[in-house]
């Protein structure tokens, strides 16, 4: 063993360790352990706002949490927890609390998330990164995968129900996909994939939800939106897909799309598996009909 000491560096907070001989600096970090953005981490210097509206600093995409839900400071090596007069509180330990110092490790909840804040190196920071990326992130279209998406939309679908509020489940996939690998190569196909990814990335709204489903076939949910202005969003989409050009070593490659769109509020709203089910039906009745359509039911 080593005789040298490392120090371990955060403002107050010094800690060493006689197996290493490098200086290892902390940082704040929250991490989220429960609710919809789970796997989530967000370094910070000294304050960080949290919620889920475009301002706040750590934007968590959950509905029962405000736009700026709570403030965390460090101070001494500990997290001083401020209520912005949020609409459903903050809690500890079941205890709903305004203001407090919290200890590293302590878990907030707020909403249906929960947060831990800790001091952590930034090898432990990148290496919980490339987790929650390699957990959430489909390796080739970079959207989400379909275990990721199927987790959020769940969440999505229970809060829709409690809340009355319209969702619209979009399956959609390319049309004679298979004949383009024949035709041009499985990586041709691989860079129409990330071009419709792209593509659909684009006509979302920053909430709705989006995943790669398998193979060629594509998810979509879109939050609090009617009926009308779904397929609107359905039909623009696909307009999109068959006007873009997708060339691939000097070959332009026809794509389109096919789609199947189930809006639902209330009592009408099924559970995912369900939404899903109808939605895939309507994506093969687009096909039935003729492909390039979207099929509303």
């Amino acid at each position: 063993m080593c005789k040298d000491k490392v120090t371990v560096i955060h403002k107050n907070l010094i800690l060493e360790d006689p197996a290493y001989s490098k200086e290892i600096t902390l940082k704040p970090v929250i991490s989220v352990i429960h609710g919809i953005d789970k796997g989530r981490i967000f370094p910070f210097t000294s304050s960080v706002t949290i919620g889920r509206g475009s301002n706040a600093d750590f934007i968590i995409n959950d509905e029962q949490i405000s736009r700026i839900h709570i403030k965390v400071t460090l101070k001494a090596n500990a997290f001083i927890i401020e209520d912005m007069g949020s609409t459903n509180g903050t809690y500890i330990e079941g205890n709903k609390i305004n203001n407090l110092t919290a200890v590293a490790g302590s878990v907030v909840h707020i909403g249906e998330s929960k947060l831990v804040f800790s001091l952590k190196s930034e090898a432990q920071i990148d290496t919980e990164k490339e987790l929650y990326k390699a957990a959430a992130t489909d390796a080739l279209t970079e959207i989400s995968s379909r275990l990721w998406f199927m987790k959020r939309a769940d969440e999505e679908i229970v809060y829709a129900r409690n809340t009355d509020l319209p969702l619209t489940m979009i399956m959609l996939d390319i049309d004679f996909f298979k004949k383009v690998n024949d035709n041009y190569g499985h990586l041709a196909g691989d860079y129409i994939l990330k071009q419709l990814a792209a593509i659909l990335l684009k006509h979302k709204r920053k909430n709705d939800l989006l995943g790669r489903y398998g193979g060629e076939e594509f998810i979509l949910l879109l939050k609090d939106l009617t009926a009308e202005e779904a397929v609107l969003i359905s039909e623009r989409i696909r307009q999109a897909v068959e006007s873009a050009e997708f060339i691939y070593r000097d070959h332009k490659i026809p794509i389109t799309i096919s789609m199947g769109v189930c809006s639902m509020q209330g009592d009408n709203l099924v559970d995912l598996t369900n939404c899903i089910l109808i939605a895939d039906k309507l994506l093969y009745k687009a096909k039935e009909n003729g492909r390039n359509k979207v099929e509303i039911g």
